[in-house]
């Protein structure tokens, strides 16, 4: 855990070797944002992300927690019809998340 606090003081680069993951699953059909990040105490610092344009996230608005307090990888096909999900704010009807893929 004192790793993950260092890490939340930097900024984390882009790495080419997530760059190629991420763009590897974006070109799945159907599938409009992929993205490898690191989880911090207080906010989720993407190290690659295709299909979005953000670098990070407040702690708050973290769809991984889900993944991280499973402790395995979570599927979820469609977030509005699963209650760990329905509520999210960056899952709705318009252009939210609805499929999630999360490995810890």
């Amino acid at each position: 855990m004192t790793d993950i606090r260092i890490l939340d003081q930097f900024y984390i680069p882009v790495e080419e070797r997530f760059e190629r993951l991420t763009r590897l699953a974006r070109s799945v059909p159907g599938i409009a944002v992929a993205a490898v990040s690191i989880v911090t105490p207080r906010r989720q610092r993407f190290k690659s992300v295709v299909g979005w344009n953000v670098t990070e996230l407040p702690i708050e608005l973290n769809l991984c927690r889900t993944t991280i307090s499973e402790g395995g990888i979570v599927v979820v096909p469609d977030a509005l019809r699963d209650k760990r999900f329905a509520n999210h704010p960056l899952v709705d009807n318009s252009r939210g998340f609805r499929f999630y893929v999360g490995y810890p």
